[in-house]
């Protein structure tokens, strides 16, 4: 909770308090009612509120949030070594690494800008912080010194340095594996598709790249594939890719041990498409 917070929830318990004592005090004026109190005209105070101002009031008085804020602040400038000889103390094998934007809102700016932007918070397994420093920028620069003080503190009290570090920045990984090269020890890449066998280009017959760029040569290219189609009901396979960036466009054709890279661009523009190649995209 904010000082504010803590300054509501103390008033909170303050007049919890005051109506605990209103209610006794009614509850001890009913057992007097049926006594001699009522025969002889005896009267009694009331109860004072708790905003009274009089002598015997309670002025409604809390510590405000300031107050509160102060007495903190104090007290941690006050155990400011405690704090860090503690934090220092602290393991950390498995770390996780974050910005928070949040506190610096509250930071005090110079002429109307902000000083720091985030707020670098290191933490452990145990969500223990293990550094904590302001910064100006997401910059490596801004926070390489803390995370070498930390790797030195931890080798000054033995403690093991970290293996694995958690951050929502994928390109963190070189600057972490800098500052702790701890992280690069027995790691072994996991290859995407390792469970499958490696692709090898067929050695023979030998493979033949043909490059076409004219609607005629496009046709005859075409029409070499689509003779092979057969008559009943049988297929053939045939490796399609398409490629378009603005004015520059083709169609990549695998079959057989032939590659065919068709250069469409200029013919696209005119509104056309090569004949023999429309019957091929319209009935694959």
């Amino acid at each position: 909770m904010g000082s504010k917070q803590i300054s509501d929830a103390v008033r909170t318990q303050h007049l919890l308090n005051h109506d605990i004592l209103h209610l006794q005090y009614l509850q001890h004026l009913a057992l007097h009612k049926s006594s001699l109190d009522s025969w002889t005209g005896r009267k009694y105070e009331a109860f004072l509120s708790f905003e009274d101002a009089g002598p015997r009031g309670r002025h409604g008085y809390i510590p405000s949030p300031q107050w509160f804020q102060d007495a903190y602040d104090g007290y941690i400038e006050e155990h400011q070594h405690d704090f860090n000889q503690h934090t220092a103390m602290l393991p950390a094998d498995v770390c996780a690494v974050d910005h928070s934007h949040k506190v610096t809102k509250h930071v005090a700016r110079v002429e109307g800008k902000q000083v720091f932007t985030a707020l670098l918070t290191v933490t452990n397994r145990s969500a223990q912080i293990r550094a904590c420093d302001f910064v100006a920028s997401k910059s490596h620069s801004q926070f390489e010194l803390a995370l070498n003080r930390m790797r030195e503190s931890l080798e000054l009290f033995g403690h093991c340095q970290p293996t694995a570090f958690y951050t929502d920045m994928p390109t963190d990984r070189g600057f972490l594996e800098k500052c702790f090269p701890s992280l690069r020890e027995n790691v072994f890449p996991v290859e995407k598709y390792g469970n499958l066998e490696v692709f090898e280009l067929p050695s023979s017959p030998q493979l033949n790249i043909l490059p076409k760029n004219t609607a005629q040569s496009i046709n005859d290219a075409v029409r070499s594939i689509l003779d092979d189609v057969p008559q009943d009901s049988g297929t053939i396979v045939v490796g399609f890719d398409f490629n378009f960036q603005g004015k520059y466009a083709s169609v990549q054709l695998a079959y057989q041990n032939r590659v065919y890279h068709l250069q469409i661009g200029k013919i696209l523009a005119k509104g056309e498409l090569p004949h023999q190649l429309k019957l091929l995209l319209v009935h694959p």
